[in-house]
């Protein structure tokens, strides 16, 4: 993988073995996610990959997550808003190794998740 040394330049390298972006998950200080070429990863996405890889075993219940992010949402609507969350996440991240696994009622860091510098 080619590195390079300022944000600009960042934002233009490709991984010289297969073509794709270059990307990092960076959640300490301020997130941010640098993907060249794409759209905007959500806020919220930065926010539950981190509770992810910070819980116990990096799993939590849907249920669990959802009222921690939609604090002020009722029930469903918070669970319907962690769906759509997800469904974001899935679309921005173009690795086959997935930033956040799903398992019944449970969400878990995925192998992805491993780029990040919490990991």
């Amino acid at each position: 993988m080619l590195e390079c040394a300022s944000q600009e330049a960042a934002e233009v390298v490709v991984n010289a073995m297969d073509d794709k972006p270059f990307i990092a998950l960076r959640l300490a200080g301020v997130p941010h996610l640098t993907v060249t070429g794409e759209g905007v990863f959500p806020t919220k996405g930065y926010v539950l990959v981190a509770m992810l890889l910070l819980a116990g075993n990096r799993r939590m219940s849907r249920q669990a997550v959802a009222t921690l992010l939609w604090d002020d949402a009722p029930e469903e609507k918070a669970l319907t808003n962690l769906r759509q969350l997800l469904v974001r996440i899935h679309r921005m991240w173009p690795y086959a190794d997935p930033l956040v696994e799903t398992n019944g009622p449970h969400l878990m860091a995925g192998p992805g998740s491993e780029r990040s510098d919490l990991a």
